[in-house]
């Protein structure tokens, strides 16, 4: 209750930081203030994000994290994850590849949270993106089966290291020379929004070098 009042009450500062920094930029179009101002504007929606994500992983820990449980086609929600990652992915000219095992049932279909889950599968994605040099590739393949449905992300990159690997889904953990901007909750996050759906993921290394992270959703958990 007192981070969501908390984070209530961030709100107003921040948008109001967001809109004056917006109208300098405005203002001074094409000088070094704009620049200035622009940075701003970016910084305070990381703070947002930030707030909302710890407010997630606050109801996450309650147990009273709001789910609008219904199914989605699981091809729709690998497409909106990766959505809100396509600017990374542009800049580092990174390639994606998208695989779904349909089987004689046709496409895929999840009972989830669709924002909650597009969250999670988000962060994992710009986890994967963030650690991958340029111009390689990354791979989402998923697969249905009577347990469970599997989403499972992969990256060309050097992979975790093994003192890393047992803390990579701890909350605010960093890997020793992790040079990516943020405060160390995504993964966690991921993991609780998961969780809550009666899902697990683990992280490990592939074969062919690079990281992976699969995420199983269990069936039979909503009704």
């Amino acid at each position: 209750d007192n981070l969501a009042e908390i984070s209530h009450q961030f709100k107003t500062p921040l948008t109001a930081i967001t809109l004056t920094a917006e109208l300098l930029g405005r203002h001074n179009a094409g000088t070094e203030d704009a620049r200035l101002a622009g940075r701003i504007v970016g910084q305070t929606e990381r703070l947002a994000d930030l707030t909302a994500a710890l407010l997630a992983l606050s109801r996450a820990d309650a147990g009273v994290l709001d789910l609008s449980i219904r199914e989605v086609p699981l091809r729709e929600l690998i497409e909106c994850s990766v959505e809100a990652m396509t600017p990374l992915l542009e800049k580092k000219e990174q390639g994606l590849h998208i695989s779904e095992e349909t089987g004689e049932g046709g496409p895929i279909l999840l009972r989830c949270d669709l924002g909650w889950t597009k969250e999670a599968l988000s962060n994992l994605i710009r986890n994967a993106s963030e650690h991958a040099p340029e111009k390689t590739g990354l791979y989402i393949r998923a697969w249905d089966n009577p347990l469970f449905t599997a989403i499972v992300v992969e990256d060309e990159g050097t992979g975790f290291s093994a003192k890393d690997l047992p803390h990579l889904l701890e909350r605010f953990y960093r890997g020793e020379g992790n040079k990516a901007e943020g405060a160390g909750i995504g993964l966690s996050l991921a993991k609780a929004l998961i969780e809550a759906q009666n899902g697990q993921i683990r992280a490990e290394n592939r074969k062919e070098g690079g990281a992976r992270f699969v995420v199983k959703f269990y069936k039979n958990s909503f009704k």
